[in-house]
């Protein structure tokens, strides 16, 4: 079993987690940052080589770890943030939903699509592209399979996947795409003179962005992480081969996710 808990996560909590899978045969790994604060033994994420990952945190927590972790390793997300749009477990409830886990009771995987910039660079909710140099316009043309979609000006695009949908590209205009719609949303951000919308694209499209104006580098950012600088040239997206495999006890994990969302526009 491998352990990753959020620096703040209460330490008692994750002892007894420990100690629970200890006592019924399970060898635990537990992530540096967090071994360090137990006075124990770390693993880093990459390497931990385990069949069940147990996340304590918020959505940040969760996607640190997707972004680390082995895409076969299902993920049950406990959550101890504020939103826990990944986490359908609540922290008062994390002792029962590890005995759940151990026991196999009612337990269901929940496959999450991801994206992948440049062959190389890997998001679950989205891939955004912002210039280097702050207060400027990125000059872009949109591309899917390789057809011209649109052209714009605007301080950034966001492409989102169906789970990032309720994410950053929500609240820069785009609409919510329930889980099982198949499709990638492409969100300007802030147009000029409001000259392009939100587009939806079906999620087998390979989209490009293209920067029309070579003196205006900018960068890529996956999950709010810096990836790598763009010099006047393009980024190619597409739907990645490897999906996030969440464990959840209900079925309708998915209508949850939305739901969440759509609470917080009311």
């Amino acid at each position: 079993m491998g352990l990753i808990a959020h620096r703040k996560t209460d330490a008692g909590l994750i002892k007894t987690i420990k100690k629970y899978f200890l006592d019924n045969g399970r060898s635990v790994l537990i992530d540096p940052q967090t071994a360090k604060r137990l006075n124990e033994k770390g693993t880093s994420l990459e390497d931990m080589d385990v069949d069940v990952v147990l996340v304590m945190g918020g959505d940040g927590t969760i996607l640190w770890a997707v972004s680390e972790l082995n895409p076969k390793i299902p993920i049950l997300g406990i959550n101890t943030g504020r939103v826990g749009h990944f986490s359908e477990v609540k922290v008062e409830d994390a002792q029962q939903a590890v005995k759940r886990l151990l026991e196999g009771a009612g337990i269901t995987i929940d496959s999450r699509s991801r994206i992948v910039a440049n062959g190389k660079f890997e998001a679950l909710n989205e891939v955004c592209i912002f210039p280097d140099k702050n207060a400027t316009l990125l000059d872009m043309r949109v591309l899917t399979d390789n057809e011209e979609l649109a052209r714009f000006r605007a301080d950034g695009v966001i492409i989102s996947t169906q789970t990032g949908s309720t994410a950053y590209s929500l609240s820069a205009g785009g609409p919510i795409l329930h889980p099982d719609v198949r499709a990638h949303v492409i969100t300007p951000v802030l147009p000029y003179m409001k000259q392009q919308a939100p587009i939806v694209v079906p999620d087998s499209a390979e989209i490009t962005v293209e920067f029309l104006r070579e003196k205006r580098p900018a960068h890529i950012l996956c999950d709010g992480h810096i990836k790598d600088p763009v010099g006047g040239g393009r980024v190619v997206i597409k739907k990645s081969k490897n999906a996030v495999k969440f464990i959840r006890f209900t079925t309708d994990a998915r209508h949850t996710h939305v739901k969440k969302a759509t609470k917080f526009q009311q």
